[in-house]
């Protein structure tokens, strides 16, 4: 006989931050009654863990007719936790059943994955499933939710964080890296709202910054470098028509070749690119060589 499907079950966090320990709080009511030997069995998903030594033990509470400390088995091996015995004095039971586990710590981040059951490559997240029994050994399953109660974080992938009325909005993005996980760049646009990708847009450089915050290049480019680098900014890729002359075989481009800015005074080398003037010529025309003025 088919398990029948609970359609009353639920999951509190009292937190919804990343890589942190919290409680979670999971009530169900049975579609059919347990007997004083029934018992459940709750697989939790791989991307939430559970401990059973130190100070951050998880601790198992069950309530049925009252609150059981003592029944709970946590195996962290195959990812399950076994209730037996909370039945024997208020069976048949079909009321609320609610099962606390205390330290129980959260996701290290709210990516989604891709069943290797699933076709069509529709992404997911882990849930808990949830069985009860009608014995103690587990033989005879009576009901079941499967991947209903999905622990979830504040904000949505790849937001790290965002602004309390949206998920999607990011304000900073995931930066940890294990090697299946690639490293993310905020953009945030006017009147829009921050989005995390792989690489800042054209014309857009994180010019250094730890956090990887997108900034537009300077404006004497026309896209810019993005090497992790502060100052990427001024790295251009090619010159803005603002300012068109690159200084010899550079990334740094100029809006007039005498501007002054560099130890050597500088000269207009061909249409496009400006060179220093040699030594002892302060300033020069045409060549390096030909001084207009002296040291």
């Amino acid at each position: 006989m088919k398990p029948a499907i609970i359609t009353d079950s639920n999951l509190f966090q009292d937190s919804l931050q990343a890589n942190t320990n919290n409680n979670y709080t999971i009530t169900f009511t049975p579609i059919n009654a347990l007997p004083a030997d029934g018992s459940i069995k709750l697989i939790y998903p791989e991307q939430i863990s559970l401990s059973t030594t130190g100070d951050d033990a998880t601790k198992c509470f069950v309530t049925t007719n009252k609150l059981f400390s003592d029944k709970c088995t946590i195996d962290t091996v195959s990812r399950t936790v076994t209730i037996k015995g909370v039945f024997a004095t208020a069976a048949p039971y079909s009321t609320e059943i609610t099962i606390m586990l205390q330290n129980v710590k959260n996701p290290i981040d709210n990516r989604r994955f891709k069943d290797p059951n699933d076709a069509t490559g529709e992404l997911y997240i882990d849930g808990f499933d949830l069985s009860t029994y009608g014995d103690a050994d587990q033989l005879y399953i009576q009901d079941e939710a499967i991947q209903v109660m999905v622990p979830i974080l504040a904000c949505d992938y790849p937001c790290a964080s965002c602004i309390e009325s949206d998920r999607t909005d990011c304000t900073a993005c995931w930066q940890h890296n294990p090697t299946d996980i690639p490293l993310m760049y905020l953009m945030t646009y006017v009147e829009s709202k921050g989005l995390c990708k792989e690489k800042c847009d054209f014309d857009f450089t994180s010019n250094g910054d730890p956090d990887h915050r997108c900034t537009n290049c300077d404006t004497s480019c026309e896209g810019c470098a993005d090497d992790g680098k502060v100052d990427d900014a001024k790295q251009c890729e090619s010159c803005s028509a603002t300012h068109p002359y690159r200084w010899k075989e550079t990334k740094i481009c100029l809006n007039t070749c005498n501007q002054g800015i560099f130890e050597k005074s500088l000269f207009q080398l061909s249409e496009d690119k400006c060179a220093d003037c040699e030594d002892p010529c302060k300033g020069c025309y045409n060549s390096g060589s030909f001084c207009t003025s002296c040291y």
